[in-house]
């Protein structure tokens, strides 16, 4: 919020001021009272800033002092009306200090300020820090400080310069020992006396019992009575030796500051603190002295509003006002929300763009206005989709950030959220993307046709072997009532089954996605790959001409550790072991790790114009990530990959590098424009040969610099190093050292004779390119370095990559599972120094 300036130029007062009540010079806060100190004979003050048990920011108020525009539930304490002009002053002023003109009065500039929430901690106790700032924010001049005179209080602390600033000046010191307590609390008696220090001395009435004839600050109390700053209490006390407040503060320095004019509190109805209700007795004095710090949450007394999420990795929208209700959707940053509802804060109620009403945590959200676009676009202007699916459009806008809605004019044929378009009933509808203020859109035209006849059909297990049975699948909506399979191309062979299971998946805002999972137990006899289509029919009808298509991969032997030259697909084993690493999501979200594309089920990235099941079961999700992998680029990005170099690669090394691919894609088995892959992790794998018959052979160093070692144990002693693209001749080979799947090459490069690791070197020649000699320790320490999301290093990425290696090179499955014990044992690969 920006603090509005007074139109009329700022006054400069002539202000004494000296904080010797503060800190007395030489001894802590017990001097007795006398000329230059005032304070009576009292232990120093805590450290530990307490709030008042009084404290409330409604409901019951504490019995604080009350504004000059108390609320109707409060009965005023009757204070003394502003000074008249020629009223009587002290005689004797030697304690102000006129030769100093330090403070700006009038006007109406922030001088104190919130906290990251827009809180004000109205109740909290004023500290000393917090006196320090609000003075040093109303100095005339600042002059510059280099250096700290108290040990506890750094130059760089938020109040570190605004109390040295003041120490030069001569106006604050602090204790003998040189420190000065910057969280304790300053007392009510010891605040009136800095602001009386500040003016002409006057006298007054004192009507405070507990204020006796021999306070020490009675004088102080008297005059800030005299001028009308101050009140007491309903029960008749002043309080004096209780902490002060910082509403209590606050409101003492507007009318100290002479701020009681037509201008007082002008933004009092944009005031944004959450934590003082308009019920609060200092709403306005609290509106009049300070702003919030930018970034918080909306105002607390007004709905209609909008917000933005500031959360970087994406913010949970909750089905209730706390983190134990269900997580609806992750929301971008930058998503724009509508303000429902604050009375459950810090929690705010919302509703997305789409519809969808949930609760955002203040903190990660900031007040937004929203403006008129120059320019919309939606990335198409119509679309087709199958009923019961969801389109996702993308919207495009300037000036960037403007608040935006989606809106659909036929919600009964489809309804949108955050451009997601879900797919009711058969019909047409125009969907809209439009500014708040209904001034610039686009549209899609969207005509939703009738359901799919099935939705996908696979086969459990994913690999079957030859002879065995196995079962194939076909999910369909609940109307369906039988399915059909029937092999095609190349093949013969028909199946019908009506039985099935249902399974259902519920989230706010969607339909209840309920399906039917029909499954029929077959064998195949001959190895090789079959395609197969799957048919429905609803009732007693025929069967559709529509059908979902997916291949059977039939093999005579299913060994995990031999090593083919056979293209593989990915097992029923590793797909679970992704389904596990992804994590389950049936609704769409943002992967804040990966730039917020939106995401479904075990880790499916939905392309823009995509249509696709959202709210998915659990088995929908699972057939999905199954398809993805074997018919998207995954698999056939480790096929390519193998067949491009002539690998050998055994079914676990292939699952592995599944894995690795479907979380870091595809590129990262790509060549580059020499021949050899891209990266060095590929690169360990096109150097594994079947070891040569006879030596020496000559080979290159070609991924990383290559450490020598007096035998095969990087424990023993380090002969050297040959450097990356350095030439060397290899003398020898061993292969499965300490059963590690280690391989080692003795190697000698000018001086340098030694054993290294087989990983780093690519021999030159023909050879026999088999994944059964790749050195395992090299392999997983490349691995591993690919464990970097959104900018940062991820243990679970480490660990993850750490499994995947253990597949790769010993066909630990079991491992990979985060619940087995094997799955965080190191076999001997790298741990970086981040790791904990």
């Amino acid at each position: 919020m920006l603090h509005r300036m007074n139109k009329r130029k700022l006054l400069q007062k002539t202000a004494a001021l000296l904080l010797v009540c503060l800190i007395p010079v030489a001894m802590p806060v017990s001097a007795l009272e006398d000329q230059n100190s005032s304070f009576p004979e009292e232990t120093p003050l805590s450290s530990q800033m307490e709030e008042t048990s009084e404290a409330s920011s409604e409901g019951n108020l504490p019995e604080s002092e009350l504004s000059q525009e108390p609320s109707s539930s409060e009965e005023p304490v009757e204070e003394s009306s502003l000074p008249e002009e020629g009223e009587e002053t002290l005689e004797n002023e030697a304690e102000t200090f006129q030769a100093s003109e330090l403070l700006v009065t009038g006007g109406h500039k922030a001088y104190m300020h919130g906290e990251s929430g827009r809180k004000f901690r109205p109740d909290a106790n004023m500290t000393r820090a917090e006196v320090a700032q609000m003075l040093y924010n109303l100095l005339a001049a600042k002059p510059a400080v280099s250096s700290s005179v108290f040990s506890d209080v750094s130059l760089s602390s938020w109040y570190g310069v605004a109390v040295n600033t003041l120490a030069k000046l001569g106006a604050l010191n602090g204790y003998a020992d040189g420190t000065f307590d910057p969280e304790a609390p300053i007392t009510r008696a010891e605040f009136v006396k800095v602001v009386a220090l500040c003016f002409p001395m006057k006298t007054g009435d004192i009507p405070f019992p507990d204020v006796s004839e021999k306070h020490w600050a009675r004088k102080y109390i008297s005059s800030a009575i005299a001028y009308g700053w101050i009140g007491g209490y309903k029960d008749g006390t002043f309080r004096p030796d209780s902490p002060i407040l910082r509403c209590e503060a606050a409101k003492l320095m507007n009318v100290a500051l002479g701020r009681m004019d037509e201008d007082f509190a002008a933004d009092a109805e944009t005031q944004k603190f959450v934590d003082v209700p308009k019920s609060h007795w200092a709403y306005k004095h609290i509106a009049e002295a300070a702003e919030p710090v930018e970034g918080g949450p909306v105002d607390p007394s007004v709905n209609g509003d909008y917000v933005r999420v500031t959360a970087t990795s994406g913010l949970n929208l909750r089905s209730g006002p706390d983190t134990s209700y269900d997580s609806l959707t992750v929301l971008p940053l930058g998503t724009v929300l509508t303000v429902l509802s604050t009375k459950a804060a810090p929690w705010i109620q919302v509703k997305t763009s789409g519809g969808t009403e949930g609760y955002v945590h203040q903190d990660y959200v900031q007040d937004y206005t929203p403006g008129a676009a120059s320019n919309v676009s939606i990335s198409a202007s119509s679309a087709e989709v199958r009923q019961y699916k969801t389109l996702y459009l993308v919207g495009t806008v300037s000036p960037a950030g403007t608040a935006m809605e989606w809106k659909s004019s036929n919600e009964s044929v489809a309804t949108v959220s955050e451009g997601f378009v879900y797919a009711k009933a058969p019909g047409t509808a125009t969907i809209t993307y439009t500014d708040t203020l209904g001034k610039s859109k686009a549209s899609c035209q969207v005509t939703v046709t009738s359901p799919e006849a099935v939705r996908v059909a696979y086969t459990e297990p994913n690999i079957v072997s030859a002879g065995a049975s196995f079962d194939l699948m076909a999910v369909t909506d609940q109307t369906k009532s039988a399915v059909r399979f029937t092999v095609t191309g190349g093949g013969s062979g028909s199946w019908e089954t009506s039985d099935y299971t249902t399974e259902s998946q519920s989230a706010a805002g969607l339909p209840t996605n309920t399906v039917r999972l029909f499954k029929k137990s077959v064998k195949f006899n001959a190895p090789g790959t079959y395609t197969l289509r799957a048919y429905s029919k609803t009732g007693s009808g025929s069967y559709s001409t529509e059908y979902a298509e997916f291949t059977v991969l039939v093999i005579s032997n299913y060994d995990v550790t031999t090593t083919t030259y056979d293209n593989r697909k990915a097992s029923s084993e590793v797909i679970d072991i992704i389904a596990q690493f992804e994590g389950f999501l049936p609704t769409v979200y943002p992967d804040t790790l990966a730039g917020n594309i939106p995401t479904v089920g075990y880790g499916y990235v939905v392309s823009r114009n995509e249509t696709f099941y959202n709210n998915v079961t659990k088995t929908e999700a699972r057939a999905l990530l199954a398809d993805t992998i074997d018919s998207g680029w995954y698999a056939s990005a480790v096929n390519s990959f193998r067949s491009s170099y002539n690998l050998k690669m055994s079914q676990c090394q292939f699952d592995a590098l599944v894995s690795f691919v479907y979380n870091c894609g595809g590129g990262t088995l790509t060549e580059s424009s020499g021949g050899e892959p891209e990266y060095g992790t590929a690169r360990v794998l096109t150097n594994a040969v079947v070891p040569p018959s006879s030596f020496p052979v000559s080979g290159t160093v070609n991924i990383n610099d290559s450490v020598v070692y007096q035998d095969t144990s990087a424990k023993s002693t380090k002969v050297g190093t040959i450097k990356l693209g350095s030439s060397l001749s290899v003398l020898g080979v061993k292969t499965n050292v300490g059963n590690n799947k280690e391989v080692w090459y003795q190697v000698e490069s000018g001086k340098v004779k030694g054993w290294a690791r087989a990983g780093d070197i690519r021999l030159s020649g023909d050879y026999t390119h088999d994944l059964a000699y790749v050195d395992a320790i090299t392999f997983g320490n490349n691995l591993t370095q690919w464990n970097i999301a959104g900018g940062v290093h991820l243990v679970g990425l480490f660990d993850r990559r750490m499994a995947e290696a253990r597949l790769f090179s010993y066909g630990d499955y079991a491992g990979c599972y985060r619940s087995d014990p094997g799955y965080d044992y190191n076999p001997g690969y790298t741990i970086p120094s981040w790791y904990n």
